[in-house]
């Protein structure tokens, strides 16, 4: 499935903007995020495919892309990952583990949610939450803010 088909399901779905409407930069320039290795977090086969081809045009390597909590958690323990995209509610099971791991790796993350920042637990409260449906450009804003986050407490 092509990247529009899948913008056009996704945007028919959640009442996006016409693609047409949406301006990004992205060919203009090199990618800050470029060569960023991401692993992909999300139950949802068709939002994951998604969310993986706005992170190949952003110049992002998928690291890993994982449907399940055990699955990701193999995929952290196994493989080189920079940054990380959390769906909040990954079949029913519990993303703590995740979380932790990521964190113990000084790996920055961003949860990506249906339930938006309410759905957040309050001992998460400080991490970026990304509104599902969103577009490659609030990606991108996102995960280049969990980065430098990331690099200015390592700094």
């Amino acid at each position: 499935m092509t990247f529009a088909a899948l913008y056009l399901l996704w945007s028919a779905l959640h009442e996006l903007p016409n693609p047409n409407e949406i301006t990004m930069e992205l060919n203009s320039g090199e990618s800050p995020l470029k060569g960023l290795r991401v692993l992909v977090v999300e139950d949802e086969t068709l939002v994951a495919m998604l969310v993986e081809e706005y992170l190949t045009e952003l110049g992002c390597v998928i690291a890993g892309s994982a449907r399940r909590v055990p699955k990701a958690l193999e995929i952290i323990d196994g493989s080189a990952i920079d940054a990380a995209v959390l769906d909040l509610n990954v079949a029913g099971e519990d993303v703590s583990p995740i979380v932790a791991k990521l964190v113990a790796k000084s790996v920055p993350f961003i949860f990506a949610s249906g339930y938006g920042e309410k759905g957040l637990p309050a001992n998460w409260a400080s991490y970026q939450v990304l509104q599902k449906p969103f577009s490659a450009g609030d990606l991108q804003t996102a995960l280049l803010s969990a980065v430098s986050a990331r690099d200015a407490t390592t700094a």
